[in-house]
């Protein structure tokens, strides 16, 4: 449910898949807390909730806010359109619907493209990259935008949705 990749020296911590589990919740927490000060940026994949309802995830996105790193969300299939990004954004979770943003991190800029679920005509997502930096980073909740991302140079793509892993080995 949690995964790490490094840029550099920069760390990232992606969750992929809680889908308002309590006890996952909690696991991926302990996780979190100890790894605090080793990473830099916080990514949540979408499916936060398994049936739409952000108050499945009251406990865990106000542990994560503490967490005091920048962090940034996808919604998934499982997340309703309305009352998960108003819940994320309350809490200063950035979340990306067909959106970019940079982030600066130790002094670097990072520019990330978050693309929603429901997003899958090439167009959209070729407009949505329009004028992105050689180095965007892509957050997809369904791996299968895969094709699209490296059609118009995003060189990694960071995604949830495949219930037992995109690299198994």
């Amino acid at each position: 449910a949690a995964a790490a990749l490094c840029r550099g020296g920069d760390q990232f911590v992606g969750i992929f898949k809680l889908q308002g589990n309590r006890l996952l919740d909690q696991h991926v927490l302990s996780q979190l807390q100890g790894l605090q000060h080793r990473f830099d940026v916080l990514v949540l994949a979408g499916d936060l909730t398994n049936y739409g309802k952000p108050e499945e995830m009251e406990s865990l996105l106000n542990a994560l806010v503490r967490l005091r790193v920048p962090t940034v969300a996808v919604l998934g299939n499982h997340d309703d359109d309305r009352d998960m990004p108003a819940a994320l954004t309350r809490r200063g979770i950035a979340v990306l619907k067909d959106q970019r943003t940079t982030l600066t991190i130790r002094g670097e800029q990072l520019e990330l493209a978050g693309l929603r679920f429901w997003t899958r005509r090439p167009a959209d997502i070729a407009r949505m990259l329009k004028g992105a930096s050689e180095t965007v980073l892509m957050l997809a909740h369904d791996p299968r935008r895969l094709v699209e991302a490296a059609a118009h140079g995003v060189g990694a793509v960071l995604a949830g949705h495949t219930h037992g892993g995109q690299i198994v080995l």
